[in-house]
């Protein structure tokens, strides 16, 4: 599940596709047009979801989609504008995933250095005593929160609706945005004004500004002799901190073609300064010369309390090989789906019954019921058939029991982890259906994996999308342990047992 780099990132076939495909979906539920003429359409859509050929706007795709005359007369019941609107707002999603997921390795890499410099001590140029590696430790603390605050205000940018403005809604109904939002993995409907936006702009102009302060002190430190930097790649990502800041500056905007220019300034800012930083030449006599001696030991003492602190949540990441998403990440994903949630039972007198299954899904339960806004009662149950190993064995099997108190007349949502084969889910909602009368049932799991051979079986809520391959993290876990890592990722294979 590599980053695509941000300069790849376009408007595409896959991206009109997977717009465009919502749309029709919608006309079938609403009965508004021919049955088998929308369904034909999604097949086309379908078939070119994986097709990333670019399309510079929605009529070329439209010329060269297959789709007929009559199909896309379809979609002339709603404004291209707003059709656009969420093509452009699904490349910036993909564009933020890309760059601002991508300095995740940028912040190991700083952490990485702390940790191999950590007792080089050090004094001028800089105005306090302590160690390079102390100097990565703050980059790192830094970049960490900055990073947390980024994600939290892309809510104001990945927004399905196509501005603030009332009358937006008028030709982009809300329900048709409600609709949507969990197709294109988008933020559900909210009114939003242009200071969240400038928010936005804000936080990532703190993180071009952090860059540039990385590459100045390093420049302090090339003066005095302590350090000698490939020029080129300093120039290079000060020439792409500069672009950004340019970018960033006055009338920010969403336009696509100036927002992809900022992104992609980010990402090679941000990779030159890593390499500049990896391939630097030390002279630790003149580092360590320009420290005074004076209570060198407890110096040396204090830096290495402050170590377990600042990088004490990385010996549980140990376990985590390729990280997929990282905690603020999944903080995004399970506010857009109580969004859908709360849009799916909006006005519900009834108390919905949420079961979950433990112990996968005590993480997303406890984060995501505070977000939720109708009457609800909890039931949690012990519930797998994944045994010591890594597929499902029907041999686990068992007869559960239903309290029909807690289920009849109820609407039942289902929480897990994970929809993979679906198979625990299946078995579960089969037994619901012979012991109990509930009024309806719908699916929520934090993510999903693509399993061609899964059938009669799909969750009605989905956070993301995971690689075919054990995850590890958040809730999921190697060996009854690992649930408290900060972030879901493929597993480092020297955890796993031969």
């Amino acid at each position: 599940m590599s980053r695509v780099s941000a300069s790849q990132i376009n408007l595409s076939y896959s991206v009109f596709s997977k717009v465009l495909k919502p749309y029709f979906s919608y006309v079938l539920q609403e009965k508004l047009a021919n049955e088998n003429t929308c369904k034909s359409a999604i097949s086309k859509l379908d078939a070119l979801l994986g097709d990333h050929t670019y399309s510079p706007d929605l009529d070329s795709f439209l010329k060269s989609s297959g789709l007929t005359p009559e199909e896309i007369e379809i979609l002339n019941k709603f404004s291209r504008e707003c059709i656009l609107d969420a093509a452009n707002k699904l490349v910036i999603k993909y564009l933020n995933e890309s760059v601002f997921g991508g300095l995740y390795g940028f912040r190991n890499t700083l952490r990485d250095l702390a940790i191999e410099h950590k007792d080089l001590s050090q004094g001028a140029p800089f105005k306090d005593v302590a160690s390079l590696g102390y100097r990565f430790a703050l980059y790192y603390s830094s970049l960490k929160e900055l990073l947390e605050r980024v994600h939290t205000s892309r809510r104001y940018v990945e927004l399905v609706n196509l501005n603030s403005s009332l009358d937006s809604y008028l030709d982009y109904p809300v329900d048709l945005q409600d609709f949507l939002s969990p197709y294109l993995e988008l933020f559900h409907t909210m009114p939003f004004s242009s200071n969240q936006v400038h928010w936005f702009s804000g936080m990532v102009m703190d993180i071009v500004n952090f860059g540039k302060e990385v590459i100045s002190d390093f420049q302090a430190m090339e003066k005095v002799g302590q350090v000698s930097l490939d020029s080129s790649l300093v120039s290079d990502s000060l020439a792409s901190f500069d672009k950004a800041q340019t970018l960033l500056s006055g009338d920010f905007s969403l336009e696509l073609g100036s927002y992809k220019d900022m992104v992609v300034a980010i990402e090679n800012a941000f990779g030159a300064l890593e390499k500049s930083l990896l391939n630097m030449k030390l002279n630790k006599d003149a580092i360590v010369a320009s420290a005074s001696p004076d209570r060198k030991d407890e110096r040396a003492l204090q830096i290495s309390e402050v170590f377990l602190r600042v990088f004490d949540s990385e010996r549980k990441r140990e376990v985590i090989g390729e990280s997929f998403f990282e905690y603020p990440e999944l903080d995004n994903i399970i506010l857009r789906l109580a969004g859908w949630l709360n849009n799916a039972y909006r006005g519900e007198t009834e108390a919905v019954l949420l079961v979950g299954f433990t112990e996968g899904a005590i993480v997303l339960l406890g984060r995501i019921i505070p977000l939720l806004n109708f009457p609800l009662t909890l039931l949690t149950l012990k519930f797998s058939l994944y045994g010591e190993g890594f597929e499902a064995d029907m041999s686990q099997v068992t007869e559960l029991d239903f309290d029909a108190s807690k289920y009849n007349g109820r609407r039942v949502v289902i929480f897990d982890d994970l929809m993979e084969k679906g198979i625990t889910i299946k078995e579960f909602v089969k037994q619901m259906y012979q012991k109990v009368k509930v009024k309806d049932h719908k699916v929520c799991t934090l993510f999903t994996k693509p399993i061609p051979d899964r059938v009669g079986i799909e969750s009605d809520f989905v956070g993301a999308w995971l690689p075919y391959t054990w995850v590890v993290g958040y809730g999921f876990d190697l060996d009854l342990k690992h649930r408290n890592v900060d972030a879901v990722g493929s597993i480092n294979p020297k955890f796993l047992k031969s």
